[in-house]
């Protein structure tokens, strides 16, 4: 998938902002990806932090409270522009944001600089370069919601051991129609279904979802899966 969509996605919706309600019932892979975070940046306070895949810059703010610094890293302009934006309406010192991409190009980080660095469904085209910009005892972590095995690979391949490879299922119910379309819209690759155009298609796909409720009216339920996987350089 190319970088357009992602710039429409920054100009339409102002990012990953989540503009729709909805609940998850069963394990919540986002909120343990988000605790263990926390824990860590608990146990060691000041550390150098990278978020790969920053998108709008928002959950890199929010990491930042815990953090010496964080640097978001996002190949979209658009999208690094707005996490720009989004910085300093938020006023947070201890935050940068720079535009790159990962495929095929070192970090641009200096040898051992960094303490944690952590992808929230990026690419993991990072992992190649990742353990070069590690201080000795880093880590890399992420939250996928596909391609186990080839994150696993590109682990394995880039010089890490793998601590934790761990699965989350549960579902994620939309109380409106509406709801349910402004999710699959930020699904990267889809197309915008609030739009007139593509009302066929998302009348199929909630049909598909759809789930009676007795006197209420019905609800979209979309079961969800993740995998949370952290990763120490293994000795040379």
């Amino acid at each position: 998938m190319g970088r357009d969509w992602y710039e429409a996605l920054a100009r339409k919706f102002g990012g990953y902002r989540k503009l729709w309600d909805s609940q998850i019932e069963g394990e919540d892979g986002e909120a343990a990806f988000t605790a263990f975070l926390r824990d860590t940046l608990h146990r060691r306070p000041h550390m150098q932090v990278l978020d790969v895949g920053c998108g709008d810059g928002l959950y890199t703010l929010h990491v930042s409270a815990l953090a010496g610094h964080v640097t978001g890293l996002d190949f979209s302009p658009e999208m690094v522009a707005l996490a720009r934006r989004n910085q300093q309406s938020a006023a947070i010192p201890n935050v940068s944001f720079a535009c790159a991409t990962t495929s095929g190009s070192a970090l641009p980080f200096p040898d051992h600089s960094l303490d944690l660095i952590y992808s929230r469904r990026g690419p993991g085209s990072h992992l190649a370069d990742a353990r070069r910009v590690l201080k000795p005892g880093g880590l890399v972590a992420g939250i996928h919601t596909g391609a186990r095995e080839v994150i696993i690979e590109r682990l394995e391949a880039g010089g890490f051991e793998v601590l934790r490879n761990q699965e989350y299922r549960g579902a994620e119910v939309f109380p409106t129609r509406e709801d349910y379309a402004l999710f699959l819209s930020r699904i990267p690759g889809n197309p915008d279904y609030t739009l007139p155009e593509h009302a066929d298609e998302f009348e199929r796909l909630a049909a598909q979802a759809q789930v009676d409720r007795p006197g209420a009216a019905p609800a979209y339920r979309v079961e969800r899966w993740w995998f949370i996987w952290v990763g120490s350089p293994r000795p040379r």
